[in-house]
């Protein structure tokens, strides 16, 4: 996080492997809510 220039950043953990957050069958229930989320409150 440090490494992160922008001071507009968030640390989510979320458990599993980088293809079973994006596509597993627990991405639409944990990942994509909150990017939804975090995309829908910095977007206009």
């Amino acid at each position: 996080m440090e490494l992160v220039a922008s001071t507009d950043k968030e640390f989510v953990d979320l458990s599993g492997g980088h293809i079973s957050l994006i596509a597993g069958r627990s991405a639409a229930g944990q990942l994509w809510p909150k990017f939804v989320q975090w995309l829908s409150a910095r977007s206009k």
